[in-house]
């Protein structure tokens, strides 16, 4: 049979070992507003990551659309050198590619 102390020694230690738990437990819970604030969080971190790949596409298409005006420039500055009726079709292939860089590139945007 187990003494006054000893029961009493054992209430306390139940006793401090459901406090330990119950602090625990509060401790790891999270509070409705924390839960609102990281639900937000999640949805503006996914909103920036869809933003970021927005801006990756657009800056794609504006490096597209400067290679085809470079290229043009090129075949436009062949007219110094070579005969008109040489030059043109490459021109008008060249003016062609930079139309539809600009034309990917205002879709991007716009998107």
């Amino acid at each position: 049979m187990k003494t006054g102390t000893e029961m009493k020694g054992e209430a306390m230690t139940r006793t401090i070992v459901c406090l330990a738990v119950a602090l625990t437990l509060a401790a790891c819970g999270k509070s409705s507003r924390e839960i609102e604030l990281e639900t937000e969080n999640e949805r503006l971190s996914g909103r920036v990551s869809q933003l970021e790949t927005r801006l990756s596409d657009i800056k794609d298409k504006a490096g597209d659309l400067e290679a085809a005006s470079d290229e043009m420039v090129g075949e436009v500055a062949r007219f110094e050198a070579e005969d008109w009726q040489d030059v043109v079709p490459s021109v008008q292939s060249a003016s062609s590619d930079v139309e539809d860089a600009q034309m990917a590139l205002s879709s991007a945007v716009d998107d």
